[in-house]
């Protein structure tokens, strides 16, 4: 996907993706910003979004942009450092 995201196939009213690292920053920070979503049950690496309404799954990726965009930086920075 255009955030790098790799969805799994789904009938359900969510939306399971693999983020390939540790969940728990991202959906931290995004709860601080008010977007609520959270790890998939059982499942290391993968979120769990559940749809909303049009508007609310455009704020989702606007903030998701956001927080990603900010974790490479804030990454790039730890790097450059050490």
């Amino acid at each position: 996907t255009e955030l790098g995201l790799k969805p799994v196939k789904t009938e359900t009213i969510f939306v399971i993706a693999d983020m390939g690292r540790n969940t728990e920053p991202f959906i931290q920070e995004l709860a601080a910003r008010k977007v609520l979503i959270r790890q998939a049950f059982g499942m290391d690496n993968y979120i769990r979004i559940s749809t909303g309404t049009h508007t609310e799954n455009e704020i989702l990726i606007e903030v998701m942009k956001e927080v990603m965009a900010k974790q490479i930086e804030d990454s790039f920075l730890l790097f450059t450092l050490a």
